[in-house]
This record gives structure tokens, sequence and C-alpha cells, in this order.
């Protein structure tokens, strides 16, 4: 049997989580404080995106729909600094992979990590440049007109109903990965990626009226960050390709990203399997049925 469900304090609570971060932004000098506030602030976006879907599919109603592209607006303008920053993170964390890379001569390996250092230094300076030119003031009177349309939207809903969208996307999130694993395209595991983060952060808000489902969520994140790794990798080298250098640095760099790539896929492979194993039926099934019963103090765990 199903029962009411307000979702209604999670959303206002991530509304502030948002404001804070878009408030800190401008006052931060640091690139590192910087990248944490800029980070923060696109996961509040995705949390409040994965829970107007919650409601039902954006296309069915105009006014989420419309709300949802202010959001996707809000992410787009911390978008370049996202990039630059993890561009830079990526060819460092490459560069420290090059340590131990056996394939490349220890001269020319020396070189390479010197030339990666320098991309990554110039990829940092672009990213706090491009902050303090930006005027993220004009973030704060957006965010209060989103604040008050999503609040008004009203996030109490049927346990049932919600089971329904949530099993929706886990479905979308189940064909997605499968077909990108089959066909290896990065278009498609980026794609795929970002039908999984929606499930994962509607699951994350559920978990707290279903309970159990830690060891899964858990898996998910996982799942979310070597996949997350992967399409950094390819910002990288796009990034790569439009920042000036010499020739033989941009097939290194190719070579290295595709190397790591294909390591990063093989690992997702059992994941998704496991992830992903039971059929859309199924998983709404159990959900409607967690979200029904009342929720036990203690149930915290796998069940």
């Amino acid at each position: 049997m199903s029962r009411p469900v307000d979702l209604s304090p999670a959303i206002a609570a991530e509304i502030a989580r948002l404001r804070a971060a878009l408030d800190a932004i401008p006052a931060l000098a640091e690139p590192e404080q910087l990248e944490r506030a800029v980070h923060a602030a696109r996961r509040s976006i995705k949390v409040l995106r994965a829970a107007l879907r919650l409601l039902g599919p954006a296309k069915a109603d105009p006014h989420r729909k419309e709300i949802d592209a202010q959001l996707r607006e809000l992410a787009g303008s911390l978008s370049q600094t996202r990039d630059l920053h993890v561009a830079a993170e990526t060819v460092l964390s490459l560069r420290q992979r090059l340590k131990s890379d056996a394939e490349t001569a220890s001269k020319r390996r020396k070189a390479l990590r010197q030339r990666l250092a320098a991309l990554a230094s110039q990829w940092g300076d672009r990213a706090s440049a491009v902050e303090r030119s930006r005027r993220l003031r004009a973030d704060a009177p957006a965010l209060e007109v989103i604040e008050t349309r999503l609040l008004g939207l009203g996030f109490a809903r049927d346990s049932d109903a919600l089971a329904e969208q949530a099993a929706r996307t886990y479905g979308k999130a189940r064909r997605s990965l499968r077909s990108a694993l089959l066909s290896d395209d990065d278009e498609e595991l980026h794609v795929a990626r970002i039908v999984l983060v929606r499930h994962q952060l509607q699951t994350g808000l559920l978990r707290p009226i279903a309970g159990g489902g830690k060891a899964r969520h858990k898996d998910l994140g996982r799942l979310r960050e070597l996949l997350g790794e992967h399409h950094d990798l390819s910002v990288a080298e796009t990034l790569a390709g439009e920042t000036p250098h010499d020739a033989q640095l941009g097939l290194d760099l190719a070579r290295l990203v595709g190397r790591r790539q294909g390591k990063i896929v093989e690992r997702c492979r059992p994941l998704v399997d496991a992830l992903f194993g039971e059929s859309r039926a199924s998983f709404e099934e159990k959900l409607a049925a967690r979200l029904a019963a009342p929720r036990r103090p203690a149930d915290n765990g796998d069940g």
C-alpha cells in the first residue's frame, strides 16, 4: 500500500547549499577553494534537476521544463571553469602514471611529464581568470527566481509514483550503459554517465525514506567516478587540441588517454552487470515496497 512522501525539506536544503556555494565563489582567490565551490554548486544543480524528474518527465509539464532549463543554464555558466579545472587535474594524473610507464623511454618520459605539468598550470590559471571575469553576482537573482518556482511545485508525491519515476531513470541508465559499453563510443559513454548520475542522485534522495541500499549506492559512486574520469580524459584531450603545443605532445597525450580509457571501460563492465542486472519492473516493485513501508530508525543497511 502506497503512502504520501514529501521531498520538500531535502529540496530546500539543496537550494540552501547551492546558494552558499554561489555566494562563496566571488570571494575565493585560491584555485583549490574555487574549484571546490564550483563543484559544490554544480552538484547541487544536478540534485535539483534529478529531483524534478522524480515528479515526472519534464516534457509532460512546461513549467517543470522551464525550471529545468533555468537550472541547466545556471550550470552552464560554471562549465568552462569546471572543464579547465578537471582537465588540469586529469593531465596531472596522467603525469603521475607516467612514472611507472614502461612503454615510454626514460628520457622521453621526463620531457613529457614536464610538458604535462606546464599544460596543467596553464589551464589552472585560465580557470581562475574565467571566474574572476565572470559576473557571478548575476547568479543570485536568477537563483531566487528558480528557488521560488521550485518550491512552488511541491515535492509531496505518492510513494508508488516516485518509485515509477525512479524506475524510469533506472531503466534508461540500464539501457544506455549496456549499449555504451558495447560500442565503446566516447559520446555514448558520456550520455550514459549523465543518466547514471541522475539515477544515483534520485536513489540518494529516496534512501532516507526507503532505507537500505547503502552498498549499492556506494558502488554507483564507484561507477560514476570511473565514467567521470573517462569523460574528463576526453575533455582534456579536446582542450589540448585547442591549446598551442608541439605535435608530439598531442600524439603522446592521445596515446595516454586512449590507454587509460580502455582500462576504465573494462573496470566498468562488471560494475554495470552487478548494479543493473535486474529488470526495471523488479527494481520498481522493490523500491515501491520499501517507500511504502514505515521506516525503521536503524534501517541503513543493504536490505
